[in-house]
């Protein structure tokens, strides 16, 4: 992951939830969402999917 990507992702009950990487340390980083989120939708489990997209390696 690098610095100005931008992800899509399933968190919770949310889906595809826009966010651009801010930082990033070791195997941590900074999110930036595009628009608010409720944290409670957010740590609500959704339906369970597998993982989606490519990830590479910087």
């Amino acid at each position: 992951m690098k610095v100005g990507q931008t992800l899509l992702l399933d968190i919770g009950r949310l889906e595809e939830i826009a966010a651009t990487t801010v930082w990033v340390r070791d195997e941590l980083a900074g999110l930036r969402f595009a628009k608010d989120i409720d944290p409670l939708d957010a740590k609500t489990r959704g339906q369970a999917s597998p993982p989606r997209g490519k990830f590479s390696q910087g």
